[in-house]
């Protein structure tokens, strides 16, 4: 996880998508170290909960993984 953090760059704005985030550990460590848009996509209602607990600023949905309802080069990450 740590070595993905550092590869992400630093300077806003940046919209970075974790795809299956899960219950968001990855986008928190994110959000610690980048003042980004932060969005999740997973498509565990459970996960999804917990993760909006655990990280409140962070944009995320429920969604079908394999057909996500963003626009084409929306993310820069």
């Amino acid at each position: 996880m740590r070595k993905i953090i550092q590869v992400i760059p630093k300077a806003p704005p940046i919209r970075i998508l974790d795809a299956g985030c899960g219950e968001g550990q990855l986008l928190l460590k994110i959000s610690e170290v980048n003042r980004g848009e932060l969005y999740g996509a997973e498509a565990t209602k459970v996960a999804i909960e917990s993760a909006r607990e655990r990280a409140p600023g962070v944009n995320f949905s429920l969604q079908n993984l394999e057909k996500l309802n963003y626009e084409d080069n929306f993310f820069d990450v």
